[in-house]
């Protein structure tokens, strides 16, 4: 394959406080078969020494640059960040602890280049765990293929139905499909969401070969919900007062997430409120007990101590406190409801 201006590939690589990893990172994108590519390296606030660590890449590289944020934006502002970032025609979004096996660029665009119907190609994935180094597969079951000859509503519900693990997320795009899609939503399984919608514009396919190397694995449910929320992420603190319930109900919040995509998406009404309906329907078959569970862990725990906090609030006379949390308080009931009997 020729590699030129038209196969350019924008790496932008977020990073916080990632200096035990970033140096083995980095070394893996420069391996790179594939030439083709730009690296920018973008700052989430780091405090420790990888900021100093990737100016000297930067110094060494004329392809690499950096870009430091103001502050911690969390994995979803970096992730909107490095979706945004660049003009070349593929991006590949990345995070600082990952690692590249040296012909994954090359392999990828060799799927990506030959099939203009594609916005996305992944590849096959170990979790490495950190302390013994431990290799194990990520399941082929869990890999992505909606083709492009299928139907948007096929392709999204391919999606639904296999998403599991983010390996599968951390591919190649093809920018020209992402630009159609809204940006990864400041809440619960936002990529999960996001592939869907991107689904609605072309295919998405993945190689086999074991190509990228996770660190540590799939995060606990809960904490990664946490980690996107927006209130966190703004004040720092997983306990402040405006941190959005759906936290609580991590799976009932992905479903709901694929809703308000798919409400938003860029194609007819009707497939889009099709879509809205077969959301509900693919994740009652795929997670039901899970989500009733949560439900009801919500509606006998958590509901008590947000009605305290109301009535707190209120005697203190933090009247718009009150009508937010209250507000939050009947959305999530709406939607509990909805995912239970259809309303």
């Amino acid at each position: 394959m020729v590699q030129s201006d038209n196969n350019l590939v924008d790496i932008n690589l977020f990073f916080y406080n990632s200096q035990r990893t970033l140096n083995d990172v980095i070394a893996s994108i420069v391996k790179q078969t594939w030439k083709s590519w730009r690296l920018l390296l973008i700052d989430n606030g780091s405090t420790d020494q990888s900021p100093a660590l990737v100016e000297k890449w930067a110094a060494r590289d004329e392809r690499i640059s950096v870009k430091r944020l103001a502050r911690n934006q969390g994995v979803i502002g970096g992730l909107r960040t490095a979706f945004q970032e660049g003009n070349a025609p593929f991006v590949l979004p990345k995070t600082g602890d990952d690692i590249l096996v040296e012909y994954f660029i090359e392999r990828i665009l060799e799927v990506m280049i030959s099939n203009p119907g594609y916005a996305m190609c992944h590849s096959g994935a170990v979790n490495v765990d950190p302390c013994s180094g431990r290799e194990s597969l990520v399941p082929p079951s869990c890999y992505l293929h909606a083709a492009a000859e299928q139907s948007p509503i096929e392709r999204a519900e391919h999606v639904m139905r296999t998403y599991t693990f983010a390996p599968a997320f951390w591919g190649i795009y093809r920018r020209e499909f992402v630009q159609n899609c809204l940006l990864p939503l400041y809440m619960p399984s936002s990529d999960h969401a996001f592939l869907a919608e991107l689904s609605l514009y072309g295919g998405i396919t993945h190689v086999r070969e074991v190509l990228f190397l996770r660190d540590s694995g799939p995060q606990d449910i809960k904490k990664a919900a946490l980690a996107g929320d927006l209130a966190v992420v703004r004040n720092g603190s997983f306990q402040d007062l405006f941190v959005d319930f759906f936290v609580h109900v991590p799976r009932l919040a992905c479903v709901w997430a694929h809703v308000k995509v798919f409400s938003l998406a860029k194609i007819d009404l009707n497939t889009r409120l099709s879509l809205m309906k077969k959301a509900r329907l693919v994740f009652q078959e795929r997670w039901g007990p899970y989500i009733k569970s949560e439900i009801d862990n919500f509606r006998h725990f958590i509901v008590p101590q947000i009605k305290d906090k109301i009535k707190f609030h209120y005697v203190n006379g933090d009247v718009a406190a009150c009508i937010i949390l209250s507000s939050n308080l009947e959305n999530i009931q709406n939607v509990m409801e909805w995912f239970e009997n259809d309303i």
